[in-house]
C-alpha cells in the first residue's frame, strides 16, 4: 500500500513584506488519493480551467466554483490535514 502526501507552502517569510508564511500538507493512501486527484481534475475539466489555486489570497470571484468545489471534494475523503502558520 502507498501513502501519498501532499505539501505546500505560501507566502514567505523571506519576501520583503512576509510576516507570516503559510505551511499545509494532507495525506491519504494511494487509492483515495487517485480518486481525489481524478475528482478534481474532473471538476477542472467541466469549468473549462487549467489555472492553480492559490489559498493565501482569494481575489477572483469567477474562480468560486472551482475553489468551493475542490474544497468540498477533499473533505469528503479520508484524508489527515495540518495547516501551520509560521510568523
Amino acid at each position: 500500500m502507498g501513502y501519498y502526501i501532499f505539501f505546500d507552502e505560501s507566502n514567505k517569510l523571506d519576501q520583503p513584506n512576509g510576516a507570516y508564511s503559510y505551511y499545509g500538507a494532507f495525506g491519504t493512501n494511494e487509492a483515495t488519493m487517485n480518486e481525489v486527484v481524478e475528482q478534481i481534475e474532473r471538476i477542472k475539466t467541466q469549468l473549462g480551467t487549467t489555472r492553480e489555486m492559490h489559498f493565501a489570497e482569494y481575489t477572483n470571484d469567477k474562480d468560486f466554483g472551482k475553489y468551493f468545489k475542490s474544497m468540498n471534494c477533499v473533505i469528503n475523503y479520508d484524508i489527515h490535514i495540518n495547516i501551520f502558520i509560521v510568523n
